[in-house]
């Protein structure tokens, strides 16, 4: 094969190439709905503080690492979140944790300590605030005055007074 001929055929095909491959640019434009995942906030060694009315503080949250988003949730690591009541101080630690329409859900060694010294250990935890509503829905282990709990899911709903737990099986350490 002549060589003009070989350069007129190479030609043809990368010009049938290019009219038949859609260019690859238009794959890394984000339409609006995909903005939602992208933070919009960054935090770094944070504590916030929840003041109530009597001005005193109600909540703090803090953690090596967060994230906020268009949508107002936020993802959360190495989180410490403290709360205080009329009648205790709560406090959940845990590897990670998000939040979102008022509902938090901490994942990965979850701590959740009470001032009665009553604790709950989990991989994961979620707690609706408004509505007083903790779900695990997991393997936890309950302790309190020497007394040891292990179940799976636990549903604790303050509000009602009712509390559900499956699988349990307790244990009083003396």
């Amino acid at each position: 094969m002549p060589l003009h001929l070989f350069i007129l055929l190479i030609f043809l095909l990368n010009f049938i190439i290019l009219l038949l491959i859609k260019p690859i640019g238009n794959n890394f434009v984000k339409s609006e709905t995909d903005q939602s995942n992208i933070p919009q906030l960054l935090f770094k060694d944070f504590k916030l503080f929840d003041i109530g009315a009597n001005s005193i503080v109600e909540t703090t949250l803090s953690g090596k690492q967060g994230e906020g988003f268009r949508d107002g949730s936020y993802r959360i690591r190495d989180v410490k979140i403290s709360y205080q009541n009329s009648k205790h101080i709560e406090n959940i630690k845990s590897r990670y944790a998000y939040y979102s329409n008022n509902v938090i859900d901490a994942m990965g060694g979850v701590l959740y300590t009470r001032s009665d010294n009553s604790s709950i250990q989990t991989e994961k935890l979620s707690y609706d605030i408004e509505n007083q509503y903790f779900y695990i829905p997991n393997r936890f282990v309950f302790e309190r005055g020497g007394m040891i709990t292990k179940g799976e899911t636990l549903i604790i709903h303050r509000k009602l007074g009712k509390i559900k737990a499956f699988n349990i099986d307790t244990t009083l350490n003396r």
